[in-house]
């Protein structure tokens, strides 16, 4: 009987990267790397908070490095001592991890989220009077981000190849009590479902439906008349009904996953892994033009199984790959490394059925240079 599915290493091809070798090597027994950091704030103060970010944002480029230097300068001069001062900041700490994630939901980058949250923070403490903190806060973040989309939509358009968020990796096994909560959904599939709506559309939604903020606040907040806001909201609505056919995949589907592509790269016979797939199940691979990655959304379960064991195959460097399970963006996923580099990360969307329905793999190495190597 297969042995449950674990935080434990397991060493073979690698899933999608260029294997010439079909054999699986496994870790020995009880092995259990270090994962990665979890993107996750809990601050209870606000040196706590300075601390973290600082230590969560110098993977990152040298750019950012001085940015968040530059942040954490601001942070330091929070006005704990003003009068209020004391509730103001406990409000916003109250709120950082839901308005990171209300950030990234528009942005798609830890980076650029946890920027505009710092920023949203200098512009909240120098506000006359807060009547709702998070009603503000939200409206803060989602003008902050609006600002930030502009920019981040041109380079999108000369994007190489499929484009996904850049993946949030915890540790397996780690559960999250909001992780219900419908503002911090930020699973693969929700994001994709989000890039088809437009800037305002996203914000109408978010601001009245997730954060109950009136029409006639989010019309002054986009400059928009109520009846337009209405309106954008209620397509956005539509818009994500038609997308909620898939689900987040569960441990149970993963491991079912990797041990039918184990069965494939040993054996050679890929169907016990096309089975596992749906009829219409889509590949999207990001690597934005600087790693091997496919060009186009792959649709099929046979020519996506096909190009998976393929494209394993090439994989130059079989017996130092690691595939290890971590939780991405939420939800189950896998983690795979060469020589101890993380290389791209495997996210899994089921339809109602329980069969594979999406593969989303990040290969970018700009959007992986936060995620701490395994030891």
């Amino acid at each position: 009987m297969r042995a449950p599915f674990s935080t434990t290493t397991r060493n073979c091809s690698t899933l999608s990267t260029p294997a010439s070798s079909a054999g699986v090597r496994r870790a020995s027994p009880g092995s259990r790397p270090r994962l990665y950091r979890a993107r996750s704030i809990r601050h209870s103060s606000v040196d706590s908070a300075t601390a973290t970010a600082a230590s969560r944002c110098w993977h990152g480029s040298r750019a950012r490095r001085r940015k968040t230097a530059r942040n954490i300068s601001r942070r330091r001069n929070l006005p704990e001592h003003q009068p209020g001062g004391d509730e103001r900041l406990q409000a916003y700490l109250n709120q950082r991890k839901r308005l990171i994630r209300l950030a990234y939901r528009y942005l798609g980058s830890v980076g650029e989220a946890e920027d505009i949250v710092q920023d949203a923070w200098l512009r909240f403490s120098g506000a006359d009077t807060v009547e709702d903190a998070p009603r503000l806060l939200s409206r803060i973040v989602t003008n902050l981000s609006l600002d930030r989309l502009r920019s981040a939509q041109k380079r999108r358009e000369t994007y190489v190849g499929p484009w996904l968020p850049e993946p949030i990796v915890e540790q397996a096994g780690s559960a999250d009590p909001e992780s219900s909560d419908v503002a911090l959904d930020i699973s693969f599939s929700v994001m994709r479902a989000l890039e088809r709506l437009s800037p305002l559309e996203r914000a109408a939604l978010f601001l009245h439906d997730l954060y109950d903020v009136p029409f006639e606040e989010v019309a002054a907040t986009l400059k928009r008349s109520p009846a337009a806001c209405r309106q954008m909201a209620s397509r956005a609505r539509k818009m994500l009904r038609q997308d909620n056919r898939r689900f987040p995949a569960r441990e149970t589907d993963i491991a079912r996953y990797v041990a039918s592509f184990e069965q494939a790269m040993a054996s050679g016979d890929i169907e016990p892994l096309k089975r596992l797939l749906a009829e219409d199940v889509e590949f999207i691979a990001d690597g934005g033009g600087k790693v091997t990655a496919a060009l186009n959304i792959l649709i099929g379960r046979d020519r996506v199984a096909k190009f998976l064991v393929g494209a394993a195959r090439k994989n130059p460097d079989p017996d130092h790959t690691a595939i290890v399970p971590a939780i991405i963006n939420g939800g189950p996923g896998l983690v795979v490394t060469v020589a101890g580099a993380v290389v791209q990360t495997f996210s899994f969307a089921v339809d109602a059925e329980g069969s594979i329905a999406a593969v989303y793999t990040v290969r970018n190495p700009d959007k992986l240079a936060g995620i701490d190597r395994p030891q």
